[in-house]
């Protein structure tokens, strides 16, 4: 089995079973991105919380994933991003675009296949200096391997993909 149908059975095998119930979320959320008409693709939860309340900041002075506060919380492109301190907080509010995770925060692999897929905030990875957040530590692994491929894929998939939301 190829790895790009590899990552994408993996990605549709949590879904298999409620496909229909799924497809009305992913409806009821599209219909309700359309109206807002945000200005980029986040990957947020009902609430407008970006990457599942994890601290994007903490990625790259840590080292780990850190679950964020509500009372470090920061709007951007329609979403709430939260943050472990105040520090990382006023770090972001800066420099958002040194901090976010690339696109949208939504999987490096995912996105690589043209899937806007979920991420696990434990399995990430800083390449070049930029955070990427994956569906589990095997997709991060796949993209620590091939990462010059995955991300060129994922890139050209973006581009019309942060526009689908």
């Amino acid at each position: 089995m190829n790895a790009k149908f590899a990552l994408a059975h993996r990605l549709s095998a949590r879904t298999s079973s409620s496909r229909f119930g799924f497809l009305l979320v992913a409806i009821y959320f599209g219909l309700c991105s359309i109206a807002i008409g945000e200005e980029l693709a986040v990957n947020k939860n009902w609430r407008s919380i970006a990457i599942k309340g994890y601290d994007p900041v903490a990625y790259f002075t840590v080292g780990k994933a850190v679950k964020g506060s509500s009372k470090y919380e920061f709007r951007w492109h329609g979403a709430r991003w939260r943050f472990a301190s105040k520090k990382h907080q006023q770090m972001f509010e800066t420099s958002p675009d040194q901090y976010a995770p690339r696109f949208g925060g939504f999987c490096a692999g995912g996105i690589s296949i043209g899937q806007k897929a979920p991420i696990d905030p434990e399995a990430w990875l800083i390449v070049e200096g930029k955070l990427y957040l994956n569906y589990d530590k095997k997709v991060r692994d796949e993209l620590a391997a091939g990462a010059e491929q995955i991300i060129e894929k994922a890139d050209k998939n973006w581009k019309t993909l942060q526009k689908a939301d």
